[in-house]
């Protein structure tokens, strides 16, 4: 079973963050709807940015180490702990 099939339901909340030029960009775009589908609270974030694993490039993309703050930001949020609490 591929992630395009599995019940999604129960996973915790999700950031998603892509480039728009990442050549798996519309199957992340799938999985996001998936996702929102089965209930989950997910967030997709783009970044002009066109290429796959784009963090790693943080010390001189300043769209990496903006997406990064995002994670951080995203991991300090109340729905993240609220989330953990009932987990």
């Amino acid at each position: 079973m591929n992630v395009f099939e599995a019940d999604l339901s129960g996973l915790p909340p999700l950031l998603v963050q892509s480039g728009t030029g990442d050549i798996v960009l519309q199957e992340t775009r799938r999985f996001v709807d998936r996702a929102a589908e089965y209930g989950v609270d997910v967030r997709l974030d783009l970044y002009p940015v066109g290429t796959h694993v784009f963090h790693l490039f943080w010390s001189f993309l300043p769209e990496a180490a903006t997406a990064l703050e995002q994670i951080a930001e995203f991991l300090r949020s109340p729905v993240i702990d609220t989330a953990a609490e009932a987990g």
